[in-house]
């Protein structure tokens, strides 16, 4: 076996009491430093010292994980240091392929990452086949401000009822090899029941199969994909089953299903491929808004088709098959159809068209099915040497990523539900944590004509809701509110813009902007 490099520091770990919670600093060590940090962090009967604390690492450092951080019963909470700098990058010591995840929660387990650069590619160059695999119930799992990337199967692997997903302000690359397409998911759930799935402020690119995978009878209560930008899922798009409440909105939505489908099932509809897809839609029952999305397909992949595939069956592009027939009724009942829009756009550093990987899958699969196809294509970004020489010293690793950034003249740059542009944006979201989120409030349609409703999942006891016009003025107040769907009259209101604002019994305020028809 090949020597392992890394740099060795001393290990100093200290904390620092904060308002309801300590801060435990991990200096950067040998081999698994965060794994006997973590697991040795237990009183002499083995409990947890503090079962809320936050584990922080320092910027510009790997951290080389000597197994599978898994854990059951707690919330693990790891953050890069404040201020300025590169990410601390975590991998996992292996050798070659691993049948593994990084992260794996059980019991009553959830899980906080914050700032931090998580590679599934080990030290040896394989593949770990997830990030996190989630076999606890009832679990939050939020991810924001990371780089995710490399792995082998899945981003997020669902297999505990009930889990809330928040991920916000993060680039998600690279999720599955080219040769093999049928693996390489962001999220992929295995027939368990999620209560939220919330991602917001994104840029997802080089997906080999799908972003979201419904397997079995799994069924979501809310989900919500806003103002991210996705840049090729290969087999599949986003597959939902049985869904209460969507809202998609604000993407960049580019290069969906780009390895094509066959003909005949694009034809008959047996076996065709939508880039979003449902199982049903009954507008008495369901809430989806689908609006405001910029859904294209670059030329230079279009250009690559029709091709046969070894079987004899023609392959064409699934430009033209964006939502599924369930989708489109719920675009046509709420009247977003002229929101969605069809737009080319000059990105400043987009990822290489993925060329070789289309025609390998479609005309150059061996006899066990798998494409002769490379990996996806870097080569147009900055190697680091600094992480590339972790390991062997042979595998190139990459701080930067690709640039979906464009221009200011294009539709799209105002062609959001508020007048901003479409895509992620350079500002950080922080609705991951206020009070819609973090107490489960549901607002909808948005735009409204007449009828607004207010939906409060957790039936928590409201203080207040009130209505802003844009320059302060409060038009209409509703208080003491206990019940779950709170219905406001929005005919008396003039179009335009206003605010929802929401008070709980606590004093805590959290406000939208919603459009008034």
């Amino acid at each position: 076996m090949k020597n392992i490099i890394y740099s060795t520091f001393f290990l100093l770990c200290f904390s620092m009491q904060l308002t309801g919670q300590t801060e435990l600093i991990i200096e950067p060590g040998g081999v698994g430093i965060i794994n006997s940090t973590i697991e040795g962090d237990t009183t002499a009967t083995g409990e947890r010292n503090d079962s809320s604390r936050m584990y922080v690492l320092r910027r510009g450092f790997p951290y080389i994980l000597s197994a599978t951080l898994e854990y059951r019963d707690y919330h693990l909470q790891l953050k890069a240091e404040a201020g300025e700098g590169e990410k601390p990058f975590i991998i996992l010591n292996s050798d070659g392929d691993a049948l593994s995840q990084m992260f794996r929660l059980r019991g009553n387990a959830s899980l906080t990452l914050d700032g931090l650069h998580i590679s599934c590619r080990d030290v040896l160059g394989g593949f770990n086949l997830r990030a996190i695999r989630i076999n606890a119930d009832n679990s939050r799992i939020t991810i924001n401000n990371c780089v995710l990337e490399d792995v082998g199967q899945a981003g997020i692997r669902v297999q505990g009822d009930n889990p809330s997903i928040f991920v916000t302000n993060s680039v998600i690359r690279n999720m599955g090899r080219p040769f093999d397409p049928d693996n390489g998911r962001f999220i992929d759930n295995r027939g368990n029941p999620v209560d939220t799935l919330w991602v917001e402020n994104n840029v997802i690119y080089n997906v080999s199969s799908r972003l979201y995978r419904n397997g079995g009878s799994a069924s979501i209560d809310w989900a919500r994909f806003n103002q991210n930008t996705i840049w090729g899922s290969g087999q599949q798009g986003i597959t939902f089953g049985d869904i209460q409440s969507l809202e998609f909105t604000n993407n960049l939505y580019f290069n969906g299903l780009f390895l094509g489908r066959t003909q005949a099932g694009q034809d008959t509809l047996e076996d065709a491929g939508f880039w979003l897809m449902v199982d049903t839609f009954d507008a008495a029952v369901n809430n989806y808004l689908i609006s405001n999305n910029n859904f294209h397909s670059d030329q230079e992949i279009l250009d690559t088709f029709p091709l046969v595939n070894t079987t004899g069956d023609t392959v064409i592009s699934v430009e033209d098959f964006v939502l599924d027939l369930e989708l489109q009724a719920a675009v046509e009942s709420t009247g977003s159809a002229a929101t969605n829009i069809d737009e080319d756009l000059d990105f400043a550093n987009e990822p290489p068209a993925p060329f070789q990987f289309i025609v390998a899958n479609v005309t150059d699969t061996a006899s066990s099915g798998v494409p002769t196809a490379d990996f996806w294509d870097f080569s147009d970004l900055t190697v680091d040497a600094d992480l590339s020489a972790l390991g062997t010293g042979t595998e190139m690793r990459y701080r930067e990523t690709h640039d979906f950034s464009y221009g200011a003249g294009s539709a799209s740059a105002t062609a959001g539900t508020e007048g901003q542009a479409l895509g992620a944006l350079a500002t950080p979201v922080t609705s991951s944590y206020d009070f819609f989120v973090e107490n489960r409030i549901l607002y909808y349609p948005n735009p409204v004509s007449n009828r607004l409703y207010v939906q409060n999942l957790e039936k928590e006891n409201l203080q207040r809701i009130d209505i802003y016009n844009l320059v302060g003025q409060r038009l209409t107040s509703y208080r003491n509110i206990q019940r779950e769907v709170i219905e406001i009259n929005t005919s008396i209101f003039k179009s335009g813009t206003y605010v929802l604002s929401i008070v709980d019994q606590s004093g805590n305020i959290s406000s939208r902007k919603f459009i008034k028809q």
